[in-house]
């Protein structure tokens, strides 16, 4: 095959690679942030909030098992799933049970705004941490970050928008 054809050739699944990558990043996100909203409803509607996230993921867990198959990770022995599924399940679990807790004090636009405020900290742990190197347009846009937390959520002192 000459190479103009392969580069056009890999030029497309590149393009389509990308707006597939991109796609399943809208409906991540939209997910992500549709769950305060709907656990909101589901709790107004009588659910506790422990049986609302054991449903959540015992349907989680169904849909990934499907969409996984019979792929390597699936026959890994026990023993090396076990921690996998117990820390970082288990993390997972007790972060969303706290976070949503939250929706008891907070409307539900707000939680869904502090959710996708953890990039930032994020970035502010690792250059803590030492573990990235925090470059200018990177603090550039950890301040934007930051001002907007601010601006949304208020100083200790100022109180937040209406």
């Amino acid at each position: 095959m000459p190479p103009e054809r392969v580069t056009a050739a890999a030029s497309r699944n590149t393009r389509s690679s990308t707006w597939r990558a991109t796609g399943l990043i809208v409906v991540s996100a939209s997910g992500f942030g549709a769950i305060p909203i709907l656990t909101t409803i589901a709790t107004r509607s009588g659910g506790s909030l422990l049986n609302i996230l054991s449903w959540r993921y015992l349907v989680g867990t169904v849909l990934l098992a499907l969409l996984a198959g019979t792929t390597a990770s699936l026959r890994a022995p026990l023993r090396r799933l076990a921690p996998v599924f117990v820390f970082a399940g288990g993390a997972q679990a007790l972060i969303a049970f706290v976070s949503l807790s939250a929706l008891a004090y907070l409307p539900a636009a707000s939680l869904s705004f502090l959710f996708y405020t953890y990039p930032a900290w994020v970035a502010v742990l690792a250059t803590v941490r030492g573990t990235e190197r925090l470059t200018g347009p990177r603090a550039a846009a950890l301040g934007l970050a930051l001002a907007g937390i601010w601006v949304m959520v208020g100083g200790p002192r100022v109180g937040s928008l209406p």
